[in-house]
């Protein structure tokens, strides 16, 4: 009997669950994007939020929460209400930052459901076109030449950019004199203008300074070459095969949200992202559209933790 009034509580319990997944999405969704407008993520974030408003008829509103390196935008879902109305987009910086930063105020393992990956960006390696190396093995052999001299940007103290730094350090056997800036964009001006020699950034960040012919890519730190630089070879294909520094970004909601919101987030963000016109637009971003199930999404974020943190272990780097 008690068995039997356990198994009716259980029901009753989980009924206003199952009503609130069947309802959903009965008001407007919100996308917390912690960067401000304008950058790849916001892009990315109204791109699909266009088509996703669609599918769901329901407005889907963009909410730029940026401020302390994208963690206060995160941190803002990872305390709002579980319904599945909140979610935002996290990206490969925020696999770094527990590496990189102590005391964080979430737990991107534990205070999260992943929804779905985005896609993957391939980091690229550029040198400043002035430079006589014209290809890898020169600049590497130049920098080897001149042991912390050669100026490399990046985007702050512990931020990914700078342990994409550490990490090609390491495995070319370089010291290169790091420089920090206050994002890609003036890291790309000083890197057009000679003050420093070589920076790793995405294709979105450096596609403008590329077109002025003042930097040089040199290197694709991903798994494939991309359309849009045909010529130029990955760094596998240079003999460093353990150099694939990825981009990526993708969905998370509040851990609380319901197993059935989350596999209709997930069934609703893959069938946007899947469509042609959103595929046509963010490819046109230099960014790989790859959806995922919720648990492959666990899972990557999971092995980037551990990643990251031995990067940074090998390079020293302590959580500040």
């Amino acid at each position: 009997m008690k068995s039997r009034r356990r198994l009716i509580s259980i029901f009753a319990a989980l009924l206003p669950l199952a009503a609130a997944a069947a309802d959903y999405p009965a008001k407007p969704i919100r996308v917390v994007v912690p960067w401000p407008a304008g950058g790849s993520t916001d892009t990315l974030a109204r791109i699909i939020g266009q088509r996703l408003t669609t599918l769901v008829n329901q407005p889907v509103v963009i909410d730029n929460r940026a401020g302390a390196t994208g963690t206060i935008g995160v941190d803002m879902v990872a305390k709002s209400i579980g319904d599945g109305y909140t979610i935002t987009i996290v990206e490969a910086a925020h696999v770094v930052m527990p590496a990189t930063t102590a005391r964080l105020p979430y737990d991107l393992a534990r205070d999260f459901a992943p929804l779905t990956l985005i896609g993957v960006s391939p980091q690229i390696i550029f040198v400043n076109a002035a430079l006589p190396a014209k290809n890898l093995k020169d600049f590497i052999a130049m920098a080897k030449a001149k042991p912390g001299e050669i100026g490399a940007a990046h985007t702050g103290p512990g931020s990914f950019t700078h342990l994409s730094l550490e990490l090609l350090q390491s495995r070319s056997g370089t010291k290169f004199n790091q420089v920090g800036y206050k994002g890609a964009a003036p890291a790309m001006i000083e890197l057009a203008g000679g003050q420093v020699q070589l920076g790793i950034f995405t294709l979105a960040s450096a596609a403008g300074t590329i077109k002025s012919g003042r930097i040089t890519p040199v290197a694709i730190a991903g798994d494939k070459r991309l359309d849009a630089l045909p010529d130029v070879p990955t760094t596998g294909e240079l003999g460093m095969k353990d150099l694939v520094i990825n981009q990526w970004w993708g969905y998370v909601a509040p851990a609380s949200v319901p197993a059935g919101i989350v596999a209709r987030l997930n069934k609703d963000l893959v069938a946007t992202l899947d469509h042609p016109s959103v595929r046509e637009r963010v490819n046109e971003l230099a960014v790989d559209v790859r959806t995922t199930t919720p648990a492959q999404l666990k899972t990557l974020i999971g092995t980037e933790l551990l990643r990251w943190a031995a990067i940074a272990r090998e390079a020293g780097i302590k959580p500040e």
